[in-house]
């Protein structure tokens, strides 16, 4: 039985953070440099906070 994972349940945010692979954020942080000077707050954290 093949099920469509879209619109299974899942809360629009969860599919919105499956669609958004962490590992593209940080190689796009790492490639223009901007956790360069963060201690804390990582560019993937931001993203997230302000989705």
């Amino acid at each position: 039985m093949n099920k469509s994972k879209n619109f299974s349940g899942h809360p629009i945010i969860k599919q919105v953070f499956n669609f958004i692979s962490p590992k593209d954020i940080y190689r796009t942080a790492e490639k223009h440099q901007s956790d360069k000077y963060t201690k804390k707050f990582t560019t993937y954290e931001h993203l997230v906070t302000m989705i």
